[in-house]
C-alpha cells in the first residue's frame, strides 16, 4: 500500500504490515505506472526482491516493527488475482530501466 504517509508491505499468507523503503526508485516509478486508475492508499499486489531490517528510527516509519528495503521490483499489479499471480494491469521487470 502506497500513499502520502503510508509505504507499507504485508506477504502473502499474513503477517505484521513493514515499512517500505525505496532506495532504487524503481517501486515508486511502477507505482506511478499504474496511478491512473488507483484509489489513493489503495492495496497492490507486487513481486520484490530486498532485505528486511529494523524500522526507521523517525518519520511514519517508526510506527513498524521491521523495514523491507525493495532492491529490485520483478512485477506489480493494481487489479488480478493477488498472491495467486498479476493480473492484466501489471507492470513487470522488463518496463523497469
Amino acid at each position: 500500500m502506497i500513499g502520502h504517509e503510508v509505504r507499507s508491505f504485508t506477504p502473502c499468507g499474513g503477517g505484521e504490515p513493514v515499512w517500505i523503503s525505496d532506495p532504487t526508485g524503481r517501486l515508486a516509478e511502477s507505482y506511478r505506472d499504474l496511478a491512473p486508475g488507483l484509489v489513493p492508499y489503495e492495496a497492490l499486489f507486487a513481486v520484490v526482491r530486498g532485505r528486511l531490517g529494523e524500522a526507521p528510527g523517525h518519520g511514519f516509519g517508526a510506527e513498524y516493527k521491521r523495514q523491507l528495503v525493495v532492491t529490485e521490483v520483478e512485477s506489480m499489479a493494481a487489479d488480478g488475482s493477488g498472491c495467486n499471480g498479476p493480473g492484466p494491469r501489471s507492470v513487470g521487470s522488463n518496463a523497469l530501466p
